[in-house]
């Protein structure tokens, strides 16, 4: 019916015996059926690789209680405008043995028509973990158009819900949107897959991406303006840990607040004691220019060549220090 799987580390490299822990977590009685909650974790070596939940539904016996879908939005995630990233239209295989052999799904409603009556069913019907790895392989990979280039990237939490049967040979239409930004350290966009057949809902699904490894180079004089990354900090976690973090380090080493200069941009910063500057502590001495970023990204030597001034080189060296 749907699962969900969190990576917490990465393969071992070469040969690796994993180590994977099933149990059952709930049975619960429903008006769809019988759903069982089953979780894993599998480690390597005594790492902790991912941990996996997957809830069943068997079709009897019928209880009393709702069924309902996982699909409540992660915590830690936080809406972005919708962008597009992905359109792709895929053919289900007209058989599913080789993927029931593979996967080791053999279930018989997946392979025999029989079986498939028996449940109530049409015809067999398509494993939902095959429509589900195909999603995570869509939301993951490049993709081009007239429009729109999305870069390859990597899955670090999935999870899919199943919402109605898929016919072998059916024609699905995966449709991937940013929807959100996951703030967790080593987390970033958040992705939403929907697949449709024939314009019905058969699938959703939401992929957090890993964040993209990010440098941050400011390279000189004219870019620069009061208040630059304050957003930043303001909407990312991790951000405001690495500001807040330079800020208590300028106080102790040099007893100025390095936030208090990027905010407002005073006229005159006291360092150590003593008045550093009587012009606009964030521009250069050539001009009105302004370096309000965290000084330690400066280059220059604190002179009217580099536009880099005087707080910024004695910053850059209480960081050296």
């Amino acid at each position: 019916m749907e699962h969900h799987i969190k990576l917490a580390d990465t393969l071992p490299e070469g040969t690796a015996e994993l180590t994977i822990t099933a149990h059952t977590d709930e049975v619960k009685d429903t008006n769809i059926g019988r759903l069982i909650l089953v979780r894993a974790e599998i480690d390597a070596d005594g790492t902790r690789l991912a941990t996996l939940s997957e809830r069943f539904c068997h079709s009897w016996p019928p209880g009393t209680s709702t069924a309902r879908t996982n699909s409540s939005a992660l915590p830690s995630v936080i809406d972005t405008p919708r962008s597009f990233r992905a359109f792709t239209t895929v053919t289900a295989p007209e058989s599913m043995l080789s993927f029931a052999l593979v996967s080791g799904d053999r279930n018989p409603i997946h392979v025999s028509e029989t079986a498939a009556h028996l449940a109530g069913l049409p015809n067999v019907i398509v494993h939902g973990m095959w429509t589900s790895a195909l999603a995570e392989l869509i939301a993951a990979a490049g993709y081009s158009d007239d429009t729109t280039t999305t870069a390859p990237n990597r899955v670090v939490e999935y999870t899919a819900t199943m919402l109605a049967p898929i016919m072998p040979g059916a024609s699905i239409d995966f449709l991937v949107e940013r929807a959100g930004v996951d703030n967790r350290p080593g987390c970033g966009e958040v992705r939403e897959i929907t697949a449709t057949v024939d314009g019905n809902l058969v699938l959703k699904a939401t992929a957090v991406m890993a964040a993209p490894v990010t440098f941050y180079a400011f390279p000189g004089q004219g870019i620069q303006s009061q208040g630059m990354g304050m957003e930043a900090r303001k909407n990312s976690k991790a951000a405001k840990e690495v500001w807040d973090r330079a800020d208590r380090h300028t106080r102790a080493k040099l007893g100025f607040s390095v936030l208090e200069i990027v905010k407002n941009n005073p006229t005159e910063v006291v360092v150590k004691g003593r008045s550093s500057t009587t012009r606009r502590a964030c521009c250069s001495s050539r001009s009105s220019r302004r370096w309000p970023w965290p000084p330690w990204v400066c280059t220059g030597r604190g002179n009217a060549r580099s536009g880099c001034p005087e707080p910024a080189r004695l910053l850059r060296r209480a960081f050296r220090g």
